[in-house]
């Protein structure tokens, strides 16, 4: 077993430049620490990055592995770390479908960096597609609870 405070450190290693590469969290960084900084002085970008981190829940998943199923009620949102997960989704034209004829799959590799469950989690819509693991992935998962407190923190 893995001590609590070892475990942050670790997921802090993991995850700290997936974050920072995204575009979205990175300019909300840049926002809080211009924040804390009027307010405290000097602030490292590393400790608000650690703070969000501590958020987040790591999981991992080995290939073929459901991660998310369409149309489900779930709002939890991944961010990959490492590894990669297929996206599809069924797509019905023209109405709802009569036949399986009239669905069409669609699909996309997301890779290290990338994030899905933004949709349901912003929105609290059902799930609009599937994800699944395609290689062994690791993946920091943030629950819509955290997400929401996230919110009101930065």
């Amino acid at each position: 077993m893995i001590s609590p405070s070892l475990r942050e450190k670790v997921s802090i290693l993991i995850f700290s430049k997936v974050i920072q590469k995204n575009k979205k969290f990175n300019h909300v960084f840049k926002k809080k620490k211009e924040m804390l900084t009027q307010m405290l002085g000097h602030v490292d970008i590393e400790d608000i990055v650690a703070i969000m981190i501590s958020k987040f829940e790591t999981v991992l998943h080995d290939p073929e592995d459901q991660i998310v199923k369409q149309l489900d009620d779930d709002r939890d949102m991944y961010l990959i770390a490492k590894g990669a997960c297929e996206i599809s989704y069924l797509d019905e034209r023209n109405g709802p479908a009569k036949s399986k004829n009239d669905l069409k799959s669609k699909s996309r590799t997301l890779r290290h960096s990338d994030y899905f469950g933004e949709i349901s989690m912003v929105y609290g819509c059902k799930r609009t597609a599937n994800v699944q693991s395609t290689k062994y992935s690791t993946l920091a998962k943030l629950s819509y609870e955290h997400y929401r407190e996230i919110l009101i923190e930065f």
